[in-house]
């Protein structure tokens, strides 16, 4: 154990009020407000210019203690019936910044990156309204400022979604909060209306982050691809996580739009035209890194002996393994059976690469942020504070 590590985690959630997208909407938007009304059984749901959404449909007024899904899966695993704790999705240390830090005092930790719960499926149902869209990542921006900060007290710094949907809204939100202090910028996994999100089309807004130095983040997300692939599959697009079949497990959640989206940085020379950014992977696993790494080196090795190979964005001058060591960091955790062992990880990246993510509060979570420890095993002390603190701190610029 390493308790005398002060650690920084780049994986916490807050549970959001049901106005984080009304509150500060644009008042011409309101007609298409992202927004929790009741559903057709009577209870709450999530609902956009009048639709349910499919994914995160619940708010999380009640949900699952942190930790829970790891103890029901090993009662599973054992033939033992197990009942979650549920916990209020309202209390204090959900939804107050200040008995957040009161929490991380306890803790022994410094500073954590906060990520959304239900935001993260919101994006990739909207894209029928783009402008509605941004809009809506606009307000929801506004609520995270208002009610969490972007770098609160230096220790809280919650992460600023922008919506790629619509490029001239994008660079707008974008220079807003740069201007307000953001230190970390999110996007969502998966393609944006048919293109890469390393398209060139994209290139103003990576431009302006590279010149900004703040990292960007791909969060486990909805991605476009519970409907997309769902849909050529012929399996329901519209089954939220506990309606999921196996066949969507494996194929639209988690591992399938991480890798694709990570190739695609890669492939299509996001890292050549802008050799500066830098690139988080926060709760999409690692065991598919080292799969990745020898697909996309293999795929290289074939398309670099033709002369009349297509390349988006232009070709790529090293090998794609390189480039992904190069840029992208990650925070291996999503549950048992998607992430590699730390050490493994390691190797495949280098410790300065690895970032501790503790997920909490979600339920596939930890108890603390502290037990993730005891999955580092034998590995060094070193390497144990690089990945507990030190290489996010450098990532947010932390003294």
């Amino acid at each position: 154990m390493h308790e005398q590590i002060r650690i920084v985690d780049v994986d916490q959630h807050y549970y959001e009020p049901v106005d984080c997208c009304t509150r500060h909407l644009d008042p011409k938007f309101r007609d298409q407000a992202l927004r929790v009304e009741p559903g057709e059984n009577g209870q709450p749901e999530w609902r956009f210019a009048g639709r349910p959404l499919d994914i995160e449909r619940s708010p999380r007024h009640v949900t699952i203690a942190p930790g829970e899904l790891e103890r029901a899966l090993s009662a599973r695993d054992r033939g033992e019936a197990y009942t979650p704790t549920l916990i209020d999705g309202t209390a204090p240390e959900y939804t107050n910044r200040d008995v957040r830090l009161q929490q991380m005092d306890a803790w022994g930790m410094d500073a954590a990156v906060l990520f959304p719960s239900s935001g993260l499926g919101f994006d990739a149902q909207m894209t029928d309204r783009p402008e509605a869209a941004c809009a809506a990542a606009t307000a929801f921006n506004r609520w995270i400022e208002e009610d969490w900060g972007f770098d609160y007290r230096g220790r809280i710094f919650a992460a600023a979604f922008v919506s790629l949907q619509s490029l001239p809204m994008a660079l707008a939100e974008l220079e807003r909060i740069l201007r307000a202090g953001a230190r970390v910028v999110q996007i969502r996994l998966g393609p944006i209306a048919g293109r890469s999100p390393a398209h060139p089309d994209f290139d103003p807004f990576w431009a302006r982050v590279q010149e900004a130095g703040v990292p960007v983040a791909l969060h486990i997300t909805a991605s476009g691809y519970e409907q997309a692939i769902s849909k050529l599959w012929g399996e329901d697009p519209r089954n939220d996580h506990g309606e999921r079949s196996g066949f969507q497990w494996y194929s639209v959640f988690a591992t399938r739009p991480a890798m694709d989206t990570f190739a695609a940085l890669v492939f299509h020379n996001l890292f050549g035209r802008f050799p500066r950014l830098r690139i988080l992977s926060v709760e999409n696993g690692s065991r598919w890194v080292g799969t990745l790494l020898d697909e996309m080196d293999a795929a290289h090795r074939f398309v670099a002996m033709s002369p009349t190979a297509k390349w988006v964005g232009g070709p790529i001058t090293a090998r794609p393994s390189e480039l992904f060591k190069q840029h992208v960091y990650v925070a291996p955790f999503l549950d048992q059976g998607h992430e590699a062992r730390v050490d493994d990880l390691i190797a495949l990246l280098g410790a300065d690469h690895v970032l501790f993510g503790s997920d909490w509060p979600h339920g596939e979570g930890r108890d603390t942020p502290r037990h993730f420890e005891t999955e580092l095993g034998g590995i060094g002390e070193r390497d144990a504070r690089k990945i507990l603190r030190e290489n996010t701190a450098r990532l947010l610029q932390l003294a």
